[in-house]
């Protein structure tokens, strides 16, 4: 296993998130609700919202994922925080070098996929990931990495927007004003959220009616992945005109 390296603004970088004041919080329904979005949109069974301090890798939502803290050493994510604001992508850990006999992929929940969008906010600094997992290799389309993405901006946008509401406490004269830009920056975010709903709706509406089609059509076809020469779907009706299992 290779340990990643800290990134060239690790002082900063960590200062920045302190000033969140975000570790060891309770559960919020708004991350809850950015991690069921990714996985939903990435169809995983894991996902998580990460934060990275000196020493230890801690979760302030997941789904799928039995712990809410690791050492930093054995973090996917302390990876992902030196990609800038691009998605970090392991299609295969046990095929990787530097996570092929990681505590996770050798045992333990024995994930084999992880990909992490970075967290970055408006000073540049990577505080974490919106991150996914599966058990089973693979790699994700150009526009789920953009889901993810959008879906790692929106968390940046929750820290954003809990900071600006204690500075906001802070003064009693710019109360009110502060407090109309905080409902509307939280309308907006749901407004988001719905959008984003509507898209994983979409996907599933998609997904039923390409199944439909392909088990119903009386001719046969089937999907390459070109990048790893596999087949990776042949229809029904491949057993029907060849007498072969589709297996």
């Amino acid at each position: 296993m290779i340990i990643a390296a800290k990134p060239a603004n690790e002082t900063s970088r960590v200062a920045a998130l302190r000033r969140y004041e975000i570790l060891d919080t309770a559960p919020d329904q708004a991350f809850d609700d950015l991690v069921f979005l990714a996985s939903e949109i990435c169809q995983v069974p894991a996902a998580g919202v990460t934060l990275i301090d000196e020493n230890r890798q801690w979760l302030k939502a997941r789904i799928g994922l039995d712990f809410n803290e690791t050492t930093r050493d054995l973090a996917f994510c302390s990876h992902s925080i030196l990609q800038g604001d691009q998605v970090f992508e392991v299609p295969d850990a046990a095929e990787d070098p530097r996570f092929a006999d990681h505590p996770a992929v050798v045992g333990g929940p024995r994930f084999r996929f992880y990909a992490g969008a970075p967290l970055v906010d408006p000073e540049g600094h990577a505080l974490g990931t919106v991150c996914v997992m599966d058990h089973e290799p693979r790699s994700l389309p150009p526009e789920k990495r953009e889901a993810l993405r959008a879906l790692s901006r929106r968390a940046v946008a929750q820290l954003e927007l809990r900071h600006q509401a204690r500075a906001l406490a802070a003064s009693e004269k710019e109360a009110g004003q502060m407090l109309a830009l905080a409902e509307k920056s939280r309308r907006a975010l749901l407004s988001v959220l719905e959008d984003e709903r509507h898209v994983v709706r979409s996907l599933r509406d998609s997904e039923e009616r390409f199944r439909l089609l392909a088990e119903n059509i009386a001719e046969a076809f089937w999907i390459m992945d070109p990048q790893r020469r596999a087949m990776i779907y042949v229809s029904p009706a491949y057993a029907t005109i060849w007498g072969r299992s589709c297996e």
